[in-house]
Parts: structure tokens; sequence; C-alpha cells
């Protein structure tokens, strides 16, 4: 991703990671920003969230998150130089449920392998 995308894709994070800290809905899990990827004409922000929790706390936060998705756009317009806000998408980042079930499935063959 060329530099520009970068820094931008960077700035987007931090805003919306700072947006998501202020958001008082009650469906909001514990939700980290994981990155976020902007797209060539610079129209399009994949966030990248992990939510931690079950299926039902990704469901619930990401209702939430599309509730507050013209909130954080907004947010974004003004901090972010750009002449139109680029949309947000949101993107389930599936990183820490796979290391949950990782640990889960260490620990069973650790509690195996015990005489």
């Amino acid at each position: 991703m060329p530099e520009r995308r970068q820094r931008l894709a960077a700035e987007i994070q931090d805003v919306v990671a700072a947006c998501l800290g202020t958001l008082s809905d009650p469906r909001l899990g514990f939700v980290s920003v994981v990155r976020t990827e902007v797209s060539r004409d610079l129209a399009v922000a994949d966030v990248y969230v992990s939510v931690l929790g079950d299926e039902e706390a990704w469901a619930s936060s990401a209702k939430a998150l599309r509730s507050a998705t013209s909130l954080i756009r907004r947010k974004v317009a003004e901090r972010v130089q750009l002449r139109k806000a680029p949309e947000v998408r949101w993107k389930m980042d599936p990183s820490l449920v796979n290391s949950q079930r990782i640990d889960r499935l260490l620990s069973e063959i650790h509690r195996r392998e015990q005489p």
C-alpha cells in the first residue's frame, strides 16, 4: 500500500478507536480496532475489528457498530483531511477468536496428557 494510503489508514484507525471509546451503546462489547485499509480511490475504509466473546457478543457489537457508522464517518471527516469522507465498512478480524480457540484446544490436549 502506498505511503499516503497507509498514513490515511492509520489516521482513520486512530479516529475510529477514539470514537469507539466514547460510545455508550450497551450492545457494544469489548471491541478493538485491529487494522484499517483504505481503497485506492480513498472512497472506502475497511475497519477490521475484533470482539472479545462469543458469536452473540459479535452480533450485538456489529449492530452497535452499524448504528454508529454515520457518527464515526462524520468524526473521520472532521479530523482527516480529504475532500470526501470515506465510507466506513466494518469487517470481523478473526485472529482473536482463532487464538482463543487454539488456546482452548491446547489446554484440552494438555489435560488429556496429564496422568
